[in-house]
């Protein structure tokens, strides 16, 4: 119970505060509950504030704590170790794929959208087939899978993201792999786009797709599928390529929204 001990560490907390008021996670620490589920664990509070749970790897190997572990997965950047950066890859696509908490899971997929390694993208991919968990009815976890492919360039991924655009999917899930597939410049990439384009009936769907389109090719087409599919077949029928060079307006538009 709350003792003379808690009451020197409130002081002490309430004279340190403005100096940690600055840190991010300061309001969760100061009522955080410790593991025994007790409040006025001051220890526990400073221990959180100055260490968050010890090294990354100790907290993901020893910790239960569901926000203790997702702190740990955001400091794991990547190394530059080959062998260290293997291991922190497969601890963050474990913890993409079997973390109890669907926040955990959203934040190792965050941070091995931050990895240059093409193992990322393989992680990433194996994290999008999960189905999805109680905790993540809305598939966002799904979503940010996506969005993570599409900054990471990698063409390994062209297949999970036009595979994300499957009418059955929900219509953030599609509109963002729409959104993404636009950083992959590739006739596949076109054809499933222009295939969307085709049977979408989503407004916000349909409008990421026609945007893709645009940046991929540097064609000034409307959002309409017919003309788009003449614009194909013209392309196809006088050998010119389907990948048009951009205008130099465009190429800065194109940089700036990246």
């Amino acid at each position: 119970m709350p003792s003379l001990k808690f009451a020197t560490q409130c002081i002490l907390l309430i004279l340190f505060s403005p100096l940690l008021a600055g840190c991010a996670h300061f309001g969760d620490d100061f009522t955080a509950y410790n593991e025994k589920g007790e409040w006025w664990d001051m220890g526990y509070k400073f221990d959180l504030m100055w260490n968050q749970g010890g090294e990354p790897l100790q907290v993901m190997a020893n910790s239960q704590d569901g926000d203790l572990r997702r702190r740990a997965i955001m400091r794991m950047s990547e190394p530059s170790d080959p062998k260290e950066r293997e291991h922190y890859i497969t601890v963050l696509s474990t913890a993409a794929r079997a973390e109890r908490d669907a926040i955990c899971r959203l934040a190792a997929v965050q941070q091995l959208g931050t990895y240059k390694d093409p193992a990322a993208t393989q992680a990433l991919i194996a994290a999008y087939s999960v189905p999805a968990n109680m905790q993540d009815k809305n598939g966002v976890i799904q979503v940010a899978v996506v969005q993570a492919l599409g900054k990471k360039k990698d063409p390994a991924a062209i297949e999970t993201l036009t595979a994300a655009l499957d009418p059955k999917n929900q219509e953030d899930l599609r509109a963002a792999a729409a959104r993404s597939l636009g950083q992959y410049p590739d006739y596949k990439t076109s054809s499933a786009l222009l295939a969307s384009l085709k049977q979408e009936r989503s407004t916000a769907v349909r409008y990421e797709v026609h945007q893709s389109l645009v940046k991929i090719t540097g064609r000034t087409v409307p959002p309409d599928a017919v003309a788009w599919e003449q614009e194909f077949q013209k392309a196809a029928a006088t050998g010119e390529p389907l990948m048009k060079e951009p205008n130099a307006f465009i190429k800065l538009v194109n940089w700036w929204s990246e």
